[in-house]
């Protein structure tokens, strides 16, 4: 009976689960998931490779400023920033005094930043932000992008299988030799399999879309919303000239002051398709009360609630459609009642809904040697090594918070965790993590 109460239970609360808006305050993580051996365990960190790394990103952020068609230009590294989790860099060997960072932002001039590691012998690209500049306050007051990175420092630390054979031995028992295999990389660079984003604006929560909510914050979902009809202009009972001058994607940091009344307006009626509950410092959402709303507001398919598949969502991104999505962080099983009446309740909190509206691919090319002594080396074969970006539009009103992340951060399915999470807490909106394909106008 208390498998049956629970199975029962568990169903219901993930069905009806609440996207909850993220306030714009600092990052209330607690204590980090990672823990320090995990840490400790196979890192190094090479200076020279992490500004290799940057110079590389550099020239290959080629994305354009806004999918207008107009260059970003040269940019040039101007800092290498570790980056800091709970006020502790992340390093190779604790705290010791011979302990080097591992994780970075790299800042560029004019504009743009990225984040990457080097863990392993090898340096990685985690994300980059072709607008603004990264600095530890500003990371602390979007929560969303703490997580993401704190799911990056985790991936960064696990060890990867080789990728070629490993050395063997071959020959006589008397003559034996040893055929040890070694690669060169070459430069990082930005393939031609892109795709802009979408999304025409960057929007948030704050003034002047929750002015007729304040002082709740207008929530995430009505953002995500809101944006995704600026992009489709629908539907036609608000001036979308009007409303889409204030934070274009070209220019994010132009206000539309005349454009105020009818943003309020456009976010409290969304707030009230899906039923907002507002709060002081959160507003929550039903996330399947987001396709009978759209399909009310005159669009021929709401779409359908899926577990998150890149594949699917690169496909509607190639179509042209940007991908609500949304989930959790945080996951608590509360146990109620007395045997055998008891049962068990799912909890979950620290969710946020954002919109997915682009992608990009890198690209690295690796050449496989094989030494035949004597100094010498044969070249054995040559593969690429892919890392797709999907970009991501936080709702956070700042173009700094929106940028391409590495496709895996959000892989419910395969990522591996820790095997001594914190309190339940998990990065990357692991729980219930959902996305609205199939949105047609």
């Amino acid at each position: 009976m208390r498998r049956h109460f629970t199975y029962i239970l568990a169903i219901f609360m993930a069905t009806s689960a609440l996207f909850a808006s993220c306030a714009k305050e600092g990052y209330q993580g607690g204590e980090s998931s990672l823990m320090q051996s995990e840490i400790v365990a196979g890192l190094d960190s090479d200076s020279q490779a992490v500004q290799k790394l940057a110079v590389e990103v550099e020239s290959a952020m080629v994305i354009q400023d806004g999918g207008v068609g107009q260059p970003l230009g040269d940019r040039t590294v101007s800092a290498v920033i570790p980056i800091q989790l709970n006020g502790e860099a992340i390093r190779t060997a604790g705290y010791s005094p011979e302990a080097v960072p591992v994780f970075f932002a790299v800042n560029y001039a004019p504009g743009g930043y990225s984040i990457v590691s080097s863990a392993h012998g090898e340096s990685s690209l985690w994300a980059f932000f072709p607008d603004g500049q990264f600095s530890p306050q500003k990371m602390a007051e979007c929560p969303p992008l703490c997580l993401l990175m704190e799911r990056a420092v985790e991936m960064s630390v696990e060890k990867a299988g080789p990728r070629y054979p490993p050395a063997h031995r071959i020959g006589d028992e008397d003559d034996t030799i040893f055929e040890p295999y070694v690669e060169e990389s070459r430069n990082l660079e930005m393939t031609n399999e892109r795709m802009e984003p979408l999304l025409p604006v960057v929007w948030g929560q704050g003034y002047p879309y929750n002015a007729k909510v304040a002082p709740s914050p207008a929530g995430c979902v009505a953002t995500a919303m809101a944006q995704v009809l600026a992009y489709y202009r629908k539907p036609a009972k608000w001036d979308w000239a009007k409303l889409r001058k204030h934070h274009p994607k070209e220019h994010s940091g132009v206000n539309a002051p005349e454009a105020y009344s009818e943003l309020a307006d456009l976010f409290q009626d969304l707030g009230q398709l899906v039923d907002m509950k507002y709060g002081a410092s959160v507003s929550n959402a039903d996330p399947k009360l987001i396709p009978p709303a759209l399909v009310g507001l005159g669009f021929s398919s709401g779409g359908i609630l899926r577990d998150l598949d890149y594949a699917r969502v690169k496909g509607e991104l190639s179509a042209g459609h940007p991908v609500i999505a949304g989930g959790f962080s945080h996951h608590e099983v509360r146990s109620h009642g007395i045997w055998p009446f008891d049962w068990e309740e799912d909890l979950y909190s620290g969710g946020h809904a954002f919109v997915l509206d682009g992608w990009c691919v890198f690209r690295r090319r690796v050449d496989v040697y094989r030494k035949m002594g004597g100094g010498k080396r044969k070249k054995e074969r040559s593969f690429c090594v892919y890392k797709e970006l999907v970009h991501v539009n936080m709702g956070w009103d700042d173009p700094w918070c929106n940028g391409y992340f590495y496709c895996g951060l959000f892989d419910t399915e395969r990522m591996p965790y820790p095997d001594r999470p914190t309190s339940g807490r998990r990065p990357s909106y692991e729980y219930l993590l959902k996305t609205l394909e199939g949105v047609r106008p």
